[in-house]
């Protein structure tokens, strides 16, 4: 199904809810990408953040339920666009921005800049404001203004849909010729509510400001931040590591809360000359075990001037990780807070980019199957992949090319009998194979196609050797990638 189209799209009469086989009898060559809610609802929180800088009370419009809207009837649609719709209570601020007008052209042309097109409407109630902003004619610069006392002139012309009404109630309504919101204010509320219930009655209300439809801002999340300050200033080292760890607690607590670990954490101390000393700790894994933090802080404090006296410290969590509570088994506790503990310490004496581990990564040739990266959260080890075939413990990167004598028969190429390496001269007494590897179809490259075969010589050593399939040339040429334990 297509979640979005953008406007050449649906000059063509493709549209929104649409299927994509149907999509593509209109355009065979239609361009399509997956859909990705969570990201659209990260890009809305990043617009919303935006938007504070017009009025603190803003929102997110978000796609709510439209099935159980459908089952009932005197259930309200919500008034979105697939969610795509930031609500702003802009009461008091428009002067700060040199009138309403200003303010919503001040307004499109920021979120232009980020590579959108948006359509904005400022009206006296919440849903003129949506009926507008979807529904209304815009003028250049793609916003529209309701002055004071004449919503009525504006909101007429416009089709029932601006209503968010239920589908099924809007088409009942067309089927009798209702199509504008002035037909539905020309009829008596009465045979309304009488014939459809208080839904539409409802609706109109709320939307020429006779029932109060309030926005509801976005809560505000409180950072991770502690902050101890002394009645007299402190130098001793070890009362800043007694009062370091009494922050420690304190957040850790609050981590629990939130189900976050912390990967971030900068501590600040405050002299009393105005001065200020920091400190910061990375965590490869997110993590909450005040005992653990304590030992990362504990090397870096020691190089911390106190001057003439500290008067405040403060701890904050600059950046954090889901972390869901977990049961442990009690004969696994000591090995993985151990090994945790240390990739921390080692993180954080070292630097993150020289703490490395292997990753398994999704490819079919046996070089791309695994590179070093950093220790963190995604990369964990636990989430790799068991493999079930052989293959050698070390592999040459890249292949070596060895010298070799192969039977060429009309059916197949056998491997070699007897091949050099590296001056040294290896006699096969043993094979298995071949084992055909072939790169990735989807790849824009070359293809890759090879035929492994696995040989052990008279000394018990096993190479594991492959011929390009490819390879045109008479005398086949051969190559040597991994080593046997």
């Amino acid at each position: 199904m297509l979640f979005a189209t953008n406007l050449e799209a649906e000059k063509i009469g493709i549209m929104p809810g649409m299927s994509l086989a149907d999509a593509r009898d209109i355009l065979p060559n239609l361009n399509v990408k997956s859909a990705n809610p969570n990201a659209d609802r990260m890009v809305l929180k990043k617009i919303r953040s935006l938007c504070e800088r017009y009025s603190p009370w803003t929102s997110i419009d978000y796609l709510k339920n439209k099935k159980e809207t459908e089952k009932n009837e005197f259930l309200p649609a919500t008034r979105d666009s697939n969610g795509a719709g930031i609500w702003i209570d802009v009461t008091g601020c428009t002067h700060l921005f040199g009138g309403e007008e200003k303010m919503l052209a001040d307004m499109v042309e920021r979120i232009k800049r980020l590579g959108f097109s948006a359509h904005a409407a400022i009206a006296e109630t919440k849903g003129a404001a949506w009926a507008l902003s979807h529904y209304g004619k815009m003028n250049t610069e793609g916003w529209i203004r309701a002055k004071p006392g004449g919503l009525s002139n504006l909101l007429n012309p416009l089709p029932i849909s601006a209503l968010c009404l239920t589908p099924s109630t809007t088409r009942k309504l067309h089927i009798l010729g209702l199509r504008t919101i002035g037909n539905l204010l020309s009829l008596p509320r009465a045979s309304l509510t009488a014939r459809y219930g208080e839904i539409i009655v409802r609706q109109l209300d709320s939307t020429l400001g006779k029932v109060s439809e309030p926005i509801s801002s976005t809560r505000y999340e409180q950072p991770l931040f502690a902050r101890i300050s002394f009645t007299e200033p402190i130098g001793n080292l070890k009362d800043i590591k007694a009062a370091l760890e009494k922050l420690l607690i304190t957040l850790c607590h609050r981590m629990v809360e939130k189900l976050v670990g912390a990967r971030r954490l900068i501590f600040t101390l405050y002299r009393i000359d105005g001065t200020v000393g920091k400190s910061l700790v990375n965590t490869a894994y997110p993590t909450r075990n005040v005992v653990d933090l304590a030992r990362l802080f504990n090397h870096r404090l020691d190089d911390i001037d106190p001057g003439f006296g500290i008067e405040e410290i403060t701890l904050f969590i600059e950046k954090s990780d889901n972390l869901d509570s977990f049961q442990i088994e009690t004969n696994e506790f000591n090995s993985i807070q151990d090994f945790t503990s240390l990739i921390n310490r080692l993180i954080n004496r070292f630097g993150s980019e020289r703490v490395l581990q292997p990753q398994f990564l999704a490819s079919h040739l046996p070089e791309r199957t695994g590179v070093l990266c950093p220790f963190t959260k995604e990369n964990s080890p636990n989430a790799t992949p068991k493999i079930n075939i052989t293959r050698p413990v070390r592999l040459l990167s890249p292949p070596e090319e060895i010298e070799t004598i192969t039977m060429i028969t009309a059916i197949d190429i056998t491997p070699p009998a007897v091949f050099r390496w590296r001056k040294v001269l290896h006699q096969i007494i043993r094979t298995e194979g071949p084992e055909r590897i072939a790169s990735e179809w989807w790849r824009q490259e070359h293809p890759i196609t090879r035929d492994y075969f696995r040989v052990e010589n008279r000394k018990g050593q096993r190479f594991w050797i492959f011929r390009k399939t490819d390879d045109k040339t008479v005398t086949p040429r051969w190559y040597i990638h991994g080593l046997f334990s």
